[in-house]
């Protein structure tokens, strides 16, 4: 590492000119991978499979070759929040590339939501390309940390078909730690449980339904009914390595083991800070290092937002069966999901629509905690089979789509 080099900037602030540099960047072309699944080239079953282990679903459809074949999809197909793959060749006429280095370097960064449009799924075999470009950057005043800066990308990902696959939107909170820290508005306190808390758990576990062959039609669904939850927790490192293993997780931003971690601490020596032991351990070390946790103002330990967008689209996916589609989610994280917690996954349709011929129903769904908190919200629409009209046809992109 070069002498000038220096290890966590915990002390980086907010200021007019760096948001300013980066309002200038807006609807540049990104030249990183701003979807989990960077580490990923091709589409492959096993690493299908390994993702949806990862979340903590078996179902067959992403499991299970021979299953899978009797389905329409004739094949395993991934798990919707997949991904894979690089970025897309090229630069599109009118755009620019986004400069190198990040006017917000030092700050922490939180995943707080995503808006995703499903057109296609990820078959084995697939390789798929990223058009990444910032949308939007806005100013907003915290309660946990104060000033903020949200910035948003949208990711177009389209497969080696020509197909896109999906549009996906996610806003990123940057925070100063050192304000986060000092404030501490967090109020938390780790959960013990009982055998009595346990077992509800467990039971609801037991209790999981999944669909599958048998076809829910459009005809049959309801505003205000139900939508069968599913349960995530108590929430472990070891829930959090598995997830790692299904996106190919150990390797973001660059950290890596060993060798390869010290190469990307040269690359980048800001996203590293020396903790109390004089180790020097990258920001993503937040999700299981509660020191490096402390730094950003957090009380724990906590999970990937992410985590939270796949299960509830694996509660969807439970219940719309092997003939359904999921066709977009909206998910915001309001909370933390600590180490220890549990998350209490539910939904409620809100109700149903025809649009030429998709049918589509609506749906408002949440994860709640062990504490009663709602760490999580949002909506999703659906596409459903009907009596009438016949097998949910996949949707077409918009043609103006940027």
């Amino acid at each position: 590492m070069s002498a000038d080099a220096k290890l966590g900037d915990t002390h980086a602030t907010i200021t007019p000119e760096k948001v300013a540099e980066m309002k200038a960047r807006i609807g540049m072309v990104t030249l990183h991978q701003p979807l989990l699944g960077e580490n990923l080239t091709e589409a492959h079953f096993d690493t299908m499979k390994r993702y949806a282990i990862g979340i903590g679903d078996d179902n067959p459809l992403w499991c299970d070759p021979s299953y899978a074949a009797t389905t329409r999809w004739k094949e395993p197909i991934a798990f919707p929040t997949y991904n894979v793959g690089g970025l897309e060749e090229g630069v599109p006429e009118g755009r620019q590339v986004m400069p190198k280095g990040d006017p917000l370097r030092g700050l922490h960064s939180f995943f707080v939501g995503a808006d995703t449009t499903y057109y296609r799924p990820i078959y084995g075999g697939d390789r798929t390309a990223t058009l990444g470009v910032l949308e939007n950057v806005e100013e907003k005043v915290s309660e946990f940390s104060g000033r903020s800066v949200i910035v948003t990308y949208m990711n177009r990902v389209k497969n080696q078909r020509g197909d896109v696959v999906k549009v996906v939107r996610r806003p990123y909170i940057h925070t100063e730690r050192g304000t986060a820290k000092k404030k501490e508005k967090l109020a938390w306190e780790a959960t013990r449980y009982t055998e009595e808390d346990i077992a509800k758990i467990d039971a609801a576990y037991e209790a999981e339904t999944r669909r599958g062959a048998e076809p829910l039609f459009w005809e049959d669904v309801n505003a205000g009914e139900v939508v069968p939850g599913v349960v995530k927790g108590p929430y472990t490192v070891k829930d959090w390595i598995a997830f790692c293993i299904g996106v190919g997780l150990f390797g973001a931003f660059g950290a890596g083991a060993w060798r390869m971690d010290y190469l990307n601490r040269k690359r980048v020596p800001k996203f590293y800070m020396p903790t109390a032991d004089g180790i020097p351990k990258s920001a993503y070390a937040c999700h299981y290092d509660p020191e490096v946790a402390a730094t950003a103002g957090v009380p724990a330990p906590y999970d990937l937002g992410a985590m939270r967008e796949a299960f509830l689209v694996h509660m969807l996916s439970n219940w719309i069966g092997d003939h359904g589609f999921v066709h977009r989610t909206f998910v915001e994280v309001r909370k933390f999901n600590y180490l220890g917690d549990v998350q209490w996954c539910g939904g409620q349709v809100t109700g149903k629509r025809r649009e030429g011929d998709l049918n589509i129903v609506d749906i408002e769904m949440w994860c709640d905690n062990q504490r009663g908190e709602r760490t999580t919200k949002g909506t999703a629409a659906v596409l459903l089979p009907s009596r009438e009209t016949g097998a949910v046809r996949l949707p077409d992109p918009p043609r103006d789509l940027p």
